[in-house]
């Protein structure tokens, strides 16, 4: 059995789809592969998708931001 994620990263023709065109990933701490890689590294590793935004919770990807709402330069 694969996740979803590796099915993606495998998939070229998944990757076509979205050729040309502004992608946004949303993701969180746990969205890692069997290895505990991030899902944002991988996509960015493995693919060429053009990932223009990283969407994720409140406290950021991995909840090392402080208890509020501001918005963060990170990506």
């Amino acid at each position: 059995m694969k996740m979803g994620l590796e099915v993606f990263l495998e998939s070229e023709k998944l990757h076509s789809k979205y050729k040309n065109k502004k992608v946004g990933w949303l993701c969180h701490a746990a969205s890692v592969n069997q290895n505990l890689k991030h899902s944002l590294d991988l996509v960015l590793e493995k693919t060429k998708l053009n990932i223009t935004a990283a969407f994720g919770p409140q406290h950021g990807f991995m909840a090392e931001k402080q208890d509020n709402m501001i918005e963060s330069e990170d990506f």
